[in-house]
């Protein structure tokens, strides 16, 4: 009765928005054709009467649970075992350098070491080498100011390799280009080949550094990003990562630069023994 009443309703409603006879008349069919569902009495009693056709009697929810046993009685026998897993965290392991070796000195004896030795020693930042040792005994950080050409880019992280031993350099370059092309005019000066000593770069999908002997790493700012993001905060700017760290062209802002400066800022108190 309730379905008709919403025929009836629905016809009308279709009919105020001038819906074609035809239309109606179709729809009104296609409503008589559909499957009415049976009521739920109906609905209840329909797997009673196929149980008995088929000759199957379905046992009540109360017979069921009788014959399993109850589900105190089940868990009493169930033995239960609590395995406790621990997660070991180890020594974190060294970015790179951990092996690093003293330079044999041949090359530098060599005509083309003594050659590119007078280069070197003719740059405007070579003068102030003793300077920049200096400040960095007595403060934590040093900024570097110097014209284009000075050799400020390729020769300071060089001087904090000679001066301190032991010292793990991380030189961060704004671009991809610039960190592949000083890299390898550092390796150049030092009469190594690039990435198998002392020297190596690392940029996003390519890297040339001798994991256990690099001692001076060149790298763009969003690979020391992902790099302090993956050590976490108690592991970020450690002794792990580096002993010295370069921000070659911070005058450049970008996001990049203004995240890790950031980072570091908070990072420099409790990294005492950070340049």
């Amino acid at each position: 009765h309730e379905q008709e009443e919403a025929l009836v309703a629905a016809k009308a409603f279709l009919e105020g928005e001038g819906m074609p006879e035809e239309v109606l008349e179709e729809l009104q069919a296609r409503w008589a054709s559909l499957h009415i569902a049976p009521p739920a009495e109906e609905a209840a009693a329909e797997p009673a009467a196929a149980a008995e056709a088929t000759g199957v009697s379905a046992a009540p929810e109360e017979a069921e649970e009788a014959a399993l046993g109850s589900h105190e009685a089940v868990l009493e026998e169930v033995e239960v075992v609590q395995v406790e897993v621990k997660k070991t965290k180890g020594a974190p392991r060294m970015w790179f350098g951990w092996k690093a070796e003293a330079p044999t000195g041949s090359w530098q004896q060599s005509a083309q070491g003594q050659k590119m030795k007078k280069v070197r020693e003719a740059l405007p930042a070579f003068k102030v080498k003793d300077e920049l040792s200096k400040l960095l005994a007595s403060d934590q950080v040093v900024l570097v100011h110097g014209e284009t050409g000075s050799g400020k880019t390729t020769q300071i992280g060089q001087f904090l390799v000679e001066a301190a031993g032991g010292a793990r350099v991380v030189v961060t370059q704004p671009r991809r280009f610039a960190a592949l092309s000083v890299a390898r005019r550092v390796a150049e000066e030092r009469g190594e080949e690039l990435g198998q000593n002392a020297v190596g770069y690392m940029v996003r999908g390519e890297t040339k550094m001798h994991p256990a002997r690099c001692q001076l790493l060149f790298c763009t700012l969003g690979v020391l990003l992902r790099r302090l993001i993956a050590q976490g905060s108690e592991e970020m700017f450690s002794s792990n990562d580096m002993t010295h760290l370069v921000l070659d062209e911070v005058h450049e802002r970008s996001m990049d630069m203004d995240f890790v400066l950031t980072l570091l800022r908070h990072a420099l108190p409790s990294r005492p023994k950070l340049k």
